[in-house]
């Protein structure tokens, strides 16, 4: 009888420190998740700042270094989002829309094409195999030919 007990609080004991465990783990998760999203937000804030940056800024003195330190920064933030495991979504034109990985936040139609393409809005984050956030896409394709209804004759 006192070896089953034994036996059942040395069980107990030991599931105790696997949901701490598991906890622990879920609570860590949720903070590296919670401050990469906050880099994905000044990451965002960058890539609008480095695409538009005015002519007379970029003509001006020294101009070639101050822009050379600004991508230095932006290339520093991307690196440690790698480090921490994010890989970027930034699909081409040509690929496949992927509902999973992709957001189609606009449809555009246009005659000239022959077939479909995607343009990149916002570049989409994932951790592993969970989506942070999904790339935003404006979705262009080419007019589609409605078919015509039968006629009665």
């Amino acid at each position: 009888m006192w070896k089953e007990r034994c036996l059942r609080a040395q069980a107990d004991l030991q599931n105790i420190r696997r949901r701490m465990m598991e906890e622990t783990e879920e609570r860590v998760r949720l903070r590296l998740e919670a401050l990469l999203h906050d880099l994905i937000r000044v990451s965002d804030y960058m890539e609008a700042a480095l695409g538009n940056i005015p002519e007379s800024i970029k003509e001006a003195e020294q101009a070639d270094a101050f822009l050379a330190g600004i991508h230095a920064i932006q290339q520093a933030l991307e690196g440690v989002m790698l480090s921490h495991g994010i890989t970027f979504l930034a699909p081409k034109e040509d690929h496949s829309f992927d509902p999973d990985e992709h957001e189609a936040v606009e449809h555009v139609v246009d005659a000239s094409l022959e077939k479909p393409r995607l343009e990149l809005l916002s570049r989409g984050y994932r951790m592993g195999k969970r989506i942070l956030r999904p790339a935003k896409l404006r979705i262009v394709e080419p007019e589609s030919e409605q078919p015509s209804a039968p006629s009665d004759n």
